[in-house]
């Protein structure tokens, strides 16, 4: 099996109000804020628009929940414009998802315990980075299964 390098050091941090995301780099600056969560809420429900403000100034929406065909959770997919690419996170199975630029894949998120895994298919721009952060941190790969949530709960994950 070939192993592939890993995005390392993004985090998101939820506001106190929980009605925002911060999303952080490796180095702790805020890169993007997630805005328009429902009350009490880490992740967006299904079929959700979300506003992503950029520190520019700019802003563009994170959508969830998109299917392309069936109802099943692995035909759906989540979608993010940003800086004239188009950014798809595809599930595939319970535990990852492909996330894909203008439909070429570039990195594969994954589902773990100490929060996802992105890991890397080909050389990323930081505008990469930050799509895969926020497709894997926001809108999390795979499904939501109790004994998953239970290790995050009890490792500090939201």
């Amino acid at each position: 099996m070939t192993s592939f390098p890993l995005v390392r050091g993004w985090q998101v941090v939820p506001r106190p109000d929980r009605t925002s995301l911060d999303v952080l780099d490796a180095t702790g600056r805020p890169r993007a804020r997630v805005v328009g969560l429902r009350p009490r809420r880490t992740t967006p429900a299904g079929r959700e628009v979300l506003q992503v403000l950029l520190p520019d100034g700019s802003a563009t929406t994170l959508t969830n929940g998109t299917r392309w065909w069936g109802g099943r959770r692995a035909r759906t997919r989540g979608l993010l414009p940003l800086a004239g690419h188009a950014y798809v996170l595809q599930h595939c199975t319970g535990r990852r998802a492909r996330v894909l630029r203008d439909g070429a894949w570039i990195a594969t998120a994954r589902r773990d315990v100490p929060g996802p895994t992105i890991e890397v298919r080909t050389v990323l721009t930081p505008d990469d980075e930050l799509a895969c952060a926020l497709l894997a941190h926001v809108l999390r790969p795979g499904r939501d299964s109790v004994l998953g949530n239970l290790a995050e709960l009890l490792n500090g994950f939201p």
